[in-house]
């Protein structure tokens, strides 16, 4: 049976990429930990998040820590830092939209 994506579960996955984001973890450290926490996640979901997740993990492939080894095509810490802020602020925009139509549809709902 294939597990489907939660939106706590992505919450969870996205705590690593808020570590990140705040400066608590270097680039390297956040592709290493960010592919371990992807792997225990579920794939080929139709979650509207799993192509962004899939993106950053993309990015994570991609990234090459020291820098004389980078070929052009290859991510720096910038831009692994550039993706992850842009699936962060998807995430922020999902869950406000999904509030917003919680609301709507149930107008008596306060949170």
């Amino acid at each position: 049976m294939l597990r489907r994506w939660t939106d706590d579960a992505i919450d969870d996955l996205l705590d690593v990429v808020r570590a990140f984001a705040r400066g608590e973890l270097s680039a390297a450290e956040f592709e290493r930990l960010f592919r371990g926490a992807r792997y225990s996640t579920p794939a080929g979901d139709d979650h509207p998040m799993g192509v962004l997740l899939d993106d950053l993990w993309f990015a994570c492939e991609a990234y090459v820590e020291d820098p004389s080894l980078r070929d052009p095509d290859d991510v720096d810490d910038a831009g692994l830092l550039q993706v992850s802020l842009a699936v962060l602020k998807a995430w922020d925009d999902y869950r406000l939209a999904s509030r917003w139509r919680t609301r709507r549809l149930r107008p008596g709902l306060t949170r």
